[in-house]
């Protein structure tokens, strides 16, 4: 279905990154800031003083740089002292977010942001430089092999060794669920995975409890933690939990009964940390081997069903959404060439487009859906500058967004008769 994308503006998603106690005395600041929304928190390590208190708070967190490069930002914020500096100013001048300090946020933000991205715009792209390798270049590490690991990078631990087995390997699930049981009091552990509203217990340790059973589900339908201590007499109230994650678009949720105090809720709470910080892990590696090298810019009308089909055979083989949209723009030409000149630097390594015709745009995109909201943003910001670059009066006119998923081989059909028809110019 057609939608007009509004144009009235936005606000800005930031990013912090390796902020420590002195940095955290500027957050009250960007909270009463309505322009702002911080959607994520990035530090080193999981006990870093601006991840912990991310987690507090219910903000995002990460301590994986290439978290960086799977999501938009309209401003990165970096600790004042922050140890590796030079390389997320690197990363983030290879993505084009512009980097700002704590301190300049008292500023006025428009000019902040305008500054910053003067600095840390990166290069216009030519045929020798594409955002692939200027990754590379700025942040070596941040490739899938985990030989050699960069100098500023921290000791591994235990949230990054190969703790958990991976996703398919129940009998390896199994022996270590059942290990982790014993170390602690749980009475039972559940491992449970929802995909395309298919859900299944993936792994069960110790007795049928029907109560933990319940209460995974719940955790699955409503995906926040579920924590009880259900009252039996006089007895020690014991706990139960189950705590939910998602790994792209499946869901699951690992579900303990019977753990005694409040350490061994905090113990199975860090080995579900651990668990979807590795299977995450796990995934981007297997989406990267699938995808390969991808072009950059725009893409002539064969490469891109050539990169359409290669997106159906991925979500048929290993079932990874993907969907195209189809971005039609109105009232100037001239605005969007303008737009069109920028577009490119915008989007992720592994994103599409293609433009069958003057101002229609197509755009291959594979990820969640959530994922695209930023881009919708960044989209709104990009055309209403290139509005006013063209020197057209008033606001940018809407523009019309209209999508279509392949979710899975149900939609496999209708996917390909409607991208066909957008690839054609159809009206």
């Amino acid at each position: 279905m057609a939608s007009p994308l509004p144009t009235h503006s936005a606000t800005h998603r930031v990013v912090l990154i390796d902020f420590d106690w002195h940095d955290l005395d500027y957050v009250p600041q960007l909270l009463r800031r309505p322009e702002i929304t911080i959607g994520m928190v990035a530090g080193a390590r999981p006990d870093d003083v601006g991840v912990r208190v991310a987690e507090l708070c219910g903000v995002r967190q990460s301590v994986d740089l290439a978290d960086l490069t799977r999501e938009f930002f309209d401003l990165a914020i970096v600790g004042e002292s922050s140890p590796r500096r030079a390389q997320v100013e690197r990363l983030l001048q290879a993505l084009g977010t512009p980097v700002t300090f704590p301190r300049e946020i008292a500023n006025d933000l428009a000019l902040v942001i305008q500054r910053a991205r003067a600095v840390t715009a990166p290069p216009a792209e030519n045929g020798t430089a594409n955002l692939a390798v200027m990754l590379d270049h700025a942040i070596p590490d941040l490739g899938f092999d985990d030989a050699g690991a960069s100098a500023t990078e921290i000791a591994p631990t235990e949230t990054f060794s190969r703790a958990w087995p991976e996703r398919d390997d129940r009998a390896g699930l199994e022996r270590v669920l059942a290990a982790r049981r014993e170390s602690t009091s749980a009475t039972a552990v559940e491992l449970h995975s929802s995909q395309g509203g298919r859900t299944e217990r993936w792994v069960g340790i110790g007795p049928e409890d029907p109560l933990l059973r319940a209460l995974a589900h719940l955790a699955l339908d409503l995906e926040t933690a579920q924590i009880v201590s259900p009252v039996n007499g006089d007895a020690p109230a014991r706990i139960y939990g189950a705590w939910p994650f998602r790994v792209e678009e499946r869901r699951v949720v690992l579900a303990v009964a019977g753990i005694d105090g409040s350490e061994e809720r905090a113990t199975w709470e860090r080995w579900v940390r651990e668990l979807k910080e590795q299977w995450t892990r796990d995934e981007q590696r297997r989406v990267a081997a699938l995808a390969g090298p991808k072009p950059r810019g725009w893409l002539d009308v064969e490469t891109f069903r050539r990169e359409l089909d290669r997106a159906v055979d991925r979500n048929q083989d290993h079932h990874a959404p993907c969907a195209v949209h189809r971005l039609r723009f109105q009232g100037s030409t001239a605005a969007v060439e303008r737009l069109c000149g920028t577009l490119p630097a915008q989007l992720r390594a592994g994103d599409g487009i293609c433009r069958p015709a003057p101002t229609d745009v197509l755009l291959l995109w594979s990820g969640a859906r959530h994922d695209f909201t930023h881009l919708r943003r960044r989209l709104i910001a990009i055309w209403e500058h290139a509005w006013r670059d063209a020197g057209e009066p008033g606001p940018a006119p809407p523009i019309m967004d209209e999508r279509i998923e392949l979710d899975g081989p149900e939609d496999m059909t209708s996917f390909r008769e409607a991208a066909s028809h957008w690839i054609s110019a159809g009206p």
